[in-house]
């Protein structure tokens, strides 16, 4: 995927626990997967996913929650669509959601000749249909009869559930006529691994938002 930079003002939310001091997991049939089968990393992993969706992780069982595990300790790289995440594995998944209203040329005659709007665009990252990580740009400006006039805000969040990978981001506007765009430019580190780049945005008109972008 091409990753994304993201913005100032943005809430980053990364899990980075340091060890399980020995612990193992169980699932629901009381199997256990030991200090002795599980690398540290895949230890943090399952705690994390363990720890922010209790009821989803519990309802996997053992064979689903090993699967889980290969698949997010072998990724260096967040899939940018939904089909680029089922060629990586069929399990994945990758949702996107924006704010309701799409810009129509019909619009232009009930909106008022000036005003402000906010807007957001966000896509999140399952497994199993667990979330393991998410971004959301926010873009809020002004407009008048004809054309987006000024931001008010531009930014990015970025939620990682993944221990030991860094998501860094910043987000910045651009405007392109009548239109403006908030970009959000985002980046993944992991140890050992190449840094991966991408890009998050929202364009907009007077009437709201025409074009979506990124992971």
């Amino acid at each position: 995927m091409k990753l994304a930079s993201i913005s100032k003002g943005i809430a980053l939310a990364f899990i980075a626990s340091t060890t399980l001091s020995g612990a193992a997991f169980a699932d629901t049939n009381n199997q256990t997967i030991s200090d002795t089968t599980m690398s540290t990393e895949r230890q943090m992993v399952a705690k994390a996913l363990e720890e922010s969706q209790p009821a989803q992780w519990s309802n996997l069982t053992f064979q689903e929650k090993n699967q889980v595990l290969d698949v997010l300790v072998s990724m260096d790289k967040l899939p940018e669509t939904d089909e680029e995440a089922k060629i990586i594995s069929p399990i994945l998944a990758v949702e996107t959601s924006e704010t309701s209203l799409r810009a129509l040329p019909s619009l232009s005659q009930t909106l008022s000749s000036s005003g402000s709007r906010s807007d957001w665009y966000e896509r999140r990252w399952t497994i199993l249909g667990i979330s393991y990580a998410k971004a959301t740009t926010h873009f809020g400006y002004n407009y008048n009869s004809t054309r987006v006039t000024s931001s008010n805000y531009c930014y990015g969040t970025v939620l990682n559930l993944v221990p030991l990978r860094a998501i860094n981001h910043h987000s910045y506007v651009r405007f392109e006529g009548n239109n403006a765009v908030c970009e959000t430019a985002i980046t993944l580190q992991r140890v050992g691994h190449a840094t991966t780049y991408g890009y998050q945005g929202i364009r907009v008109n007077r009437n709201g938002i025409i074009d979506t972008w990124g992971p």
